[in-house]
């Protein structure tokens, strides 16, 4: 397993956990198949593009710069609060 990946499945499950759903109820949303989700999760599977690309899809807050590298938050900004930003 390689550190990377295990801190990717870390990652993907903060996110999850920060949603306040189920495992299952994630997969469904996005739908990723349930035991390729987990072995992301453990460590023991990559999130590739098309993982990627569903989570994305289905949850845009989320940074996939964040999920893959670690780097940055965890959440992307929304047009409304870059727009209050603008406004301060």
């Amino acid at each position: 397993m390689e550190a990377n990946q295990a801190r990717a499945g870390h990652r993907l499950n903060q996110f999850i956990d920060s949603l306040d759903i189920s495992k299952a109820e994630f997969s469904r949303e996005t739908g990723l198949n349930y035991a390729h989700m987990f072995r992301i999760i453990n460590g023991d599977g990559d999130p590739g593009f098309d993982t990627c690309s569903k989570i994305s899809e289905a949850y845009p807050q989320l940074s996939i710069t964040w999920l893959i590298t670690g780097i940055g938050e965890m959440k992307n900004i929304t047009r409304e609060e870059r727009n209050d930003i603008k406004r301060i």
